[in-house]
C-alpha cells in the first residue's frame, strides 16, 4: 500500500511519482500495488505504471469524497521484467499529458 506525500519539487516534479519509482522494486513478483494519489498526479506515473505493472485498474473515490480530495486508487500487479516500450507510442496509448479518466465507484449501501 503506497500513500505517498502529495507535492512537487523542482528536481523530481511530482513526489508521488518519485515515491512509486523508489518502492516499485520492493514488491514481491506478482505483488499487488495499491497506490492512492491525487487524480491530477496520475499522469506523471503513467509510464512507470504501464511498463512495470499489469492488470491496472483505477478508481476514483466516491462523491462527496472525490469532490473534496480529488483522489484515485490504482490497483495493479507488479511485473518483474519491464514491458518493452514502442518509441513511437507512449505506453498508455495516448500522449502522457492527456487527462487520465477514472472509473467512478458508488458507495456501498449502509
Amino acid at each position: 500500500f503506497l500513500n505517498p506525500p502529495y507535492d512537487t519539487d523542482r528536481e523530481h516534479r511530482r513526489l508521488e511519482q518519485r515515491f512509486l519509482a523508489r518502492f516499485t522494486d520492493a514488491l514481491a513478483p506478482g505483488g499487488a500495488l495499491v497506490f492512492v494519489v491525487p487524480h491530477a498526479a496520475l499522469a506523471a506515473s503513467a509510464e512507470l505504471l504501464a511498463s512495470r505493472y499489469a492488470r491496472i485498474g483505477v478508481w476514483r473515490f466516491p462523491d462527496p469524497d472525490f469532490a473534496a480530495f480529488k483522489q484515485v486508487v490504482v490497483v495493479a500487479e507488479w511485473r518483474r521484467e519491464p514491458r518493452a516500450q514502442n518509441p513511437r507510442r507512449p505506453p498508455c496509448g495516448r500522449p502522457l499529458t492527456a487527462e487520465v479518466t477514472c472509473t467512478p465507484v458508488s458507495r456501498s449501501p449502509e
